[in-house]
């Protein structure tokens, strides 16, 4: 029966059939949110039962495939949010909550990463490259900060809606880093906010402009912050994934191991079959003896 499971868990039809169960319940939780399809419908409750059903039996296929050592199955990070993902629908009090049944209803949707083995070594890379990352977040911090500080000084005044305080002004930094409309910001700093006003003006600000300082500002900004510093990001997770991709393959072609205990306990079995036919042997030798003995009296 185990080696059935097996066969069956690792078979490509059985990953396609289950990659296609997911992508419905997705299809399916979609179609609920629609106000002209009421998801308390009696084709949307036997939908979900059924598609729940036949999720708890891919689990305990899944499980089953492991023994006699059913929990080896957990030991994978991959495995646990599976059974999470499928045991939370399960609780006896989450119907009584639509959100809450939606929201577990949603996460299955994300069990597209765990079947396919190419989304799991993207987010594999993702969650290693989360140090290096934060390395790369905490210079790009420095970057906005010494630009807040230095825009408060320069226009905290002219523009007090953009960078009357440090924290405004982080947050007209952010909206310039992603090239939204950016040059109005840099305008207004530039002409001063009386010649060119910005939205957010506020009462008691006093225009001026500074025509030099303005475009230096902004531009030195943006090419630190856009071109070096995203693109530091992007490198460290670019390289991180193609560290994951090589320790995939290099698993792939290395020969499987066997474990110490594993080659001890065949050795054993080697050798108690060697004892059953050395016994078998004897047996016969003791049989041909006791028919010669016969025989001749």
């Amino acid at each position: 029966m185990t080696e059935v499971c097996r066969r069956l868990v690792s078979s490509r039809m059985f990953q396609n059939i289950v990659l296609c169960l997911i992508l419905l319940s997705a299809v399916l939780i979609g179609l609920e949110t629609d106000p002209v399809l009421p998801d308390a419908s009696p084709t949307f409750v036997v939908l979900r039962k059924i598609i729940t059903a036949l999720f708890v039996v891919e689990i305990l296929l899944r499980i089953g495939a492991e023994f006699p050592r059913p929990l080896q199955f957990l030991r994978s990070g991959w495995n646990l949010f599976d059974v999470i993902v499928v045991s939370v629908s399960l609780l006896p009090g989450i119907g009584t909550t639509t959100l809450v049944l939606r929201l577990a209803r949603v996460l299955r949707a994300l069990r597209v990463i765990s079947v396919l083995p190419e989304l799991r070594v993207v987010v594999t890379a993702l969650l290693r490259s989360i140090p290096l990352v934060g390395h790369v977040g905490l210079l790009l911090f420095l970057h906005f900060y010494v630009y807040a500080v230095v825009g408060v000084g320069l226009w905290g005044r002219n523009d007090p809606g953009h960078f009357g305080t440090v924290l405004r002004a982080l947050l007209t930094l952010f909206r310039v880093l992603t090239l939204e409309d950016w040059t109005d910001v840099m305008y207004t700093q530039m002409l001063g906010s009386a010649a060119y006003p910005p939205h957010l003006v506020l009462p008691g600000a006093v225009s001026h402009g500074e025509p030099v300082l303005s475009p230096l500002f902004f531009v030195s900004f943006i090419i630190i912050g856009t071109m070096v510093i995203m693109n530091l990001f992007v490198g460290v997770i670019v390289t991180t994934i193609q560290q994951a991709q090589e320790e995939v393959r290099r698993s792939l072609a290395a020969p499987i191991q066997v474990p110490e205990s594993q080659q001890a306990l065949d050795m054993l079995e080697q050798r108690l079959r060697e004892a059953q036919a050395q016994v078998t042997s004897l047996r016969a030798i003791h049989q041909a003896r006791s028919q010669r003995e016969s025989s001749t009296s």
